[in-house]
């Protein structure tokens, strides 16, 4: 008998956050590499919907939370985020550009 599927984790972006990633999509945009962005944007967020505790590096526990808090990134962007694995959410914390998107 095979397993059922797992519930994928929820996304939990910040204003900020969210505000950014566009931002970072525009500029992506301006350099010809918005495919490109798109795509590695999409990668990230399968795995954080999928996998999170195992994307990227441990950066610490918030004991206190419950929460794991790690990095990840791809080319163009790199996340810091917290996943709360009773409740399967993952709280997207932080982004920054790459240097193919810096300034």
């Amino acid at each position: 008998m095979a397993a059922e599927p797992q519930t994928p984790y929820r996304l939990v972006y910040t204003g900020l956050v969210r505000d950014s990633l566009r931002a970072m999509g525009e500029k992506a945009k301006q350099r010809g590499l918005s495919s490109e962005f798109g795509t590695a944007l999409q990668a990230i967020e399968n795995r954080l919907r999928s996998d999170p505790l195992t994307f990227g590096e441990k950066r610490s526990n918030l004991d206190h939370l419950d929460l794991q808090v790690r990095v990840a990134g791809s080319e163009y962007v790199y996340v810091r985020f917290a996943v709360d694995a009773d409740r399967r959410i993952v709280y997207v914390l932080h982004r920054a550009a790459s240097a193919r998107l810096a300034d």
